[in-house]
């Protein structure tokens, strides 16, 4: 139960964009007994909760997680039934089911992925103006993910948050949007992310120095496989796909030479 208070008060806190020190003003205690309670290390007195809920407008249950093993459930069978609509390329109808689960329980971010992601799929195959207007939408989902979803271990729904909203804003032109938000990305996604967005002569150059970020990379990998007494059965697979890497490379690399040579 305190687990769950303190991720949904640091939540609800963040969503109404206050400091700990704010929230410690308005209920007369230390901004050290707020950050306590956001840490999970002391819950408050029972005799603050109905305010609290009253003041963040939630009910005391929903502070205190009493429906949280509800919620959960219903939340998974949300996301099945979205699976399921996706494997079979029903998107109107995975976009349906999407907005029905985040009406009823619109703080599982989750679920709002799956209902971008569901969008992002109609807006591939949508007609410009229409993919403008979807895209606007996942963008505002996102962003949302991004200010309110706490930072949890091995939680990876914020990263792709922002590893979307990326694509979005590149995907509608505002490349300098989606740049900004592809440095902020873990190094090699966002390395990835800016050779997407980037355009001829800088995405020529970007292209040669991912080559090298990432056959370095692969080359440590070897090494360090070299040196291991039990490596997995598959290094050999993983070594025959380099050596073929290699060669692409360096037929790629002998073409451009000839055609150096031909254009002197």
């Amino acid at each position: 139960m305190a687990i769950y208070f303190n991720e949904k008060f640091r939540q609800l806190r963040k969503t109404r964009d206050l400091t700990q020190e704010q929230v410690a003003g308005v209920f007369n205690v230390s901004p050290q007994t707020v950050s306590r309670w956001e840490t999970g290390v002391n819950l408050p007195d029972i005799e603050m909760l109905p305010p609290l809920a009253a003041f963040f407008k939630v009910t005391v249950d929903d502070l205190l997680g009493v429906d949280l093993a509800h919620k959960q459930a219903k939340a998974r069978q949300f996301r099945d039934a979205i699976h399921e609509k996706y494997r079979e390329n029903q998107f109107d109808e995975a976009i349906a089911l999407a907005r029905k689960a985040v009406a009823e329980l619109p703080n599982d971010y989750s679920l709002l992925s799956l209902l971008a992601l569901a969008l992002q799929r109609k807006a591939n195959d949508a007609p410009k103006e229409e993919r403008e207007k979807l895209v606007r939408e996942i963008i505002l989902i996102h962003k949302r993910i991004v200010a309110e979803c706490p930072d949890s271990p091995g939680d990876c729904t914020k990263a792709n948050s922002l590893q979307q909203l990326a694509w979005a804003y590149n995907l509608i032109g505002e490349k300098q949007t989606a740049m900004e938000y592809a440095k902020g990305l873990p190094f090699y996604s966002s390395e990835v992310m800016r050779w997407i967005i980037l355009e001829g002569e800088e995405k020529l150059a970007k292209t040669v120095e991912n080559i090298s970020i990432f056959a370095s990379l692969i080359l440590e990998h070897i090494a360090f496989l070299e040196e291991c007494e039990n490596a997995p059965p598959p290094i050999d697979e993983a070594l025959a796909l380099c050596k073929r890497i290699a060669e692409n490379f360096n037929a790629i690399r002998a073409n451009t030479l000839r055609t150096e040579i031909l254009q002197c």
